[in-house]
């Protein structure tokens, strides 16, 4: 009686079920990544320039004879047993430096900024797919075939006694 309960039970039970859940998330984060290159340059420039003159008057005269017995004669002068030395020196010099510095400075900077973008998702759907159960029909169909069979039955069971 209990096999017959459960045979019945299951045959009409509902529709079988099946549930699929799939959730979406979607996650953003955004990286920025800056570079800032900064050049400093000086350049320098120097030019020098050196003049030298030199003017110079040497007049020297040197005589030295010791001799009395001569006498010795220089542009029209005479001399006699004499050690003479004349030295007349006259130097002019001129030094210039000049000296030109040329100095540029420039500062340059570069900026660059790199956005990185990073998304992430997690879907998760929910579908439900229901199959309908069509053995409830059949059991419509098995009802005037049972009635058939036990009308027989009831029948032959009748007719015995």
């Amino acid at each position: 009686m209990k096999k017959i309960i459960f045979l019945a039970i299951l045959i009409t039970s509902c529709a079988s079920r099946k549930v699929d859940v799939n959730i979406k998330e979607t996650k953003k984060d955004s990286l920025v990544e800056k570079t800032v290159i900064v050049k400093d340059s000086i350049i320098e420039k120097k030019e020098t320039k050196i003049n030298y003159k030199i003017f110079s008057d040497i007049n020297e005269i040197n005589i030295k004879p010791i001799d009395t017995s001569k006498a010795i004669e220089i542009n029209g002068i005479k001399y006699k047993n004499v050690v003479l030395s004349i030295k007349n020196t006259k130097v002019n010099s001129l030094y210039s430096k000049e000296e030109i510095v040329a100095k540029n400075a420039s500062k340059s900077i570069i900026e660059k900024d790199k956005i990185h973008l990073i998304t992430k998702e997690d879907i998760k759907e929910k579908t439900i797919d229901k199959k309908a159960n069509y053995f409830v029909y059949l059991w419509l169909l098995l009802i005037p075939v049972l009635y058939f069979i036990f009308k027989r039955m009831f029948l032959a069971i009748k007719h015995r006694y």
